[in-house]
């Protein structure tokens, strides 16, 4: 079987279908690739016939294969970038006896939080956590932001909700930042024991608010115990220099496949506006 999942994107266009590729796979038996190239050939004619008006997905390395047999290309790669929160996990490897890991553990981490001490408030920058629904709000502020991204998903208040909040496999929370009650951007992060991930970042271009909100998240996670956050972002994502700025180190890369067909509107796949989250699988 092989699904695809829609999505609506902005573009400076307007806005466009668009489908993930996802939950692809094959009985042990027929892992050859004929019946993969069958399956992901099918769901590359639906785009042609105008189902939607363009494809992508996160591929693993054996699905690369298929992608490159069907003579699709990887256009950009994904970059997963990572924080260190707290030792504790390093402690345990490197220092035996329960007190000198505590000992060792507790003075990296004030070392750590030290590095943090700027604050999550500032020139009327106020963050929270979200408590109920994503509202209309939401849906303004993506209206508000359609098009400056270049390919952005339509982040409507319904999409998050759907996406995040009624997610029946990961707990997500939402850290919202605003200035005079008014919505300027969110956060959105799941935690999995002692690592986190920040699966979505959205806003006003404002170095000052995603500063904010990347310093509140990795403090309620630090409290929460965990020992690194991570996010992963489009190689040419605008933010990346302020997560850099933040304490985020670039790690491994990923690739990411897109098709439209030749004949339909001219997709920049060089100006895209990818995050974690865009993914479903």
């Amino acid at each position: 079987m092989a699904a695809v999942f829609p999505r609506q994107s902005h573009t400076r266009n307007g806005q466009f279908s668009a489908w993930v590729l996802a939950d692809f796979c094959l009985s042990p038996q027929y892992r050859t690739l004929g019946p993969a190239l069958q399956l992901q050939r099918a769901c590359l004619e639906g785009v042609d016939a105008g189902a939607a008006a363009f494809c992508y997905d996160f591929p693993s390395t054996a699905m690369m294969a298929v992608y490159q047999r069907l003579g699709i290309r990887s256009v950009r790669q994904m970059v997963r970038l990572a924080k260190p929160l707290r030792v504790d996990r390093k402690a345990r490897e490197i220092v035996t006896g329960a007190l000198a890991q505590r000992i060792v553990a507790g003075a990296g981490n004030l070392l750590l939080r030290l590095g943090d001490m700027s604050g999550t408030a500032k020139h009327g920058v106020s963050v929270a956590l979200h408590t109920g629904d994503c509202g209309e709000e939401f849906s303004a502020l993506s209206d508000k932001m359609a098009g400056c991204y270049g390919i952005c998903t339509n982040r409507s208040g319904d999409y998050l909700n759907w996406r995040y909040l009624d997610n029946p496999l990961y707990c997500y929370e939402l850290l919202t930042a605003r200035r005079g009650g008014e919505l300027l951007g969110y956060i959105v992060f799941n935690q999995s024991g002692e690592d986190a991930m920040l699966a979505d970042i959205f806003g006003v271009d404002e170095p000052l608010m995603i500063e904010c909100l990347l310093n509140g998240a990795t403090a309620i996670l630090r409290e929460r115990g965990v020992v690194t956050v991570s996010a992963a972002l489009i190689e040419s994502h605008p933010w990346i220099p302020l997560f850099s700025r933040a304490g985020f180190k670039a790690r491994e890369k990923s690739p990411i496949i897109a098709y439209a067909p030749s004949h339909s509107h001219a997709f920049d796949f060089s100006n895209w506006f990818l995050t974690y989250g865009d993914r479903d699988s």
